[in-house]
């Protein structure tokens, strides 16, 4: 027998325990649900987290979803990203958790709420996206793609492909960039 704990809200899985010993009654006892969380019971469990979570999904009706955070520091600087469930508990010290599916470390939170990437960040994907298009250009590049076994027209196939992915990527990073360095 098996207590799976998850988010009452999102779906996503918090905590399972096992215990063949104790009946139904006294594992829900010995292992309540806190506030925010929702409980289900399982004969067997599936042999890993991923599968587990879609037989949570399946029982429940709820797929996780909307609980992606930013972890936020007092000057508006970010310094991570978790899953977490702020209705059921979680909180990291001296830092506030901000529901936002994209910002990441390197980005900042502006007076306003809203979320802007540093230069820094920036500038490093420019230089990322740089180095992709001279990495496809490059001969080497081309060698070792027809040790893979492809021919060379699908090797050009792809090396345009990859070529023309990586300048529009540059172009996007270039427009935001003089965007933020214009005058307001």
């Amino acid at each position: 027998m098996a207590v799976v704990i998850y988010s009452a809200r999102t779906g996503r899985l918090r905590r399972y325990i096992t215990d063949a010993v104790l009946t139904d009654a006294q594992i829900v006892r010995k292992f309540p649900a806190a506030a925010g969380e929702a409980h289900v019971m399982f004969d067997t469990l599936p042999d890993s987290p991923d599968k587990l979570q879609e037989l949570l999904s399946q029982h429940t009706g709820l797929i996780p979803r909307g609980d992606r955070y930013v972890l936020v520091t007092s000057a508006g600087n970010i310094t991570g990203s978790i899953l977490a469930d702020p209705d059921a508990g979680d909180s990291v010290s001296r830092r506030t958790l901000v529901a936002h599916n994209e910002a990441d470390i390197g980005w900042r939170q502006m007076r306003d709420s809203t979320f802007q990437r540093s230069l820094q960040n920036i500038d490093h994907d420019i230089a990322v996206a740089n180095g992709n298009i001279e990495k496809y250009n490059n001969p080497k590049w081309s060698i070792s793609m027809a040790e893979l076994g492809l021919s060379s027209g699908q090797i050009k196939q792809e090396q345009r492909r990859l070529i023309a992915e990586a300048e529009a990527a540059l172009i996007i990073l270039r427009i935001e960039r003089a965007d933020r360095e214009a005058p307001r």
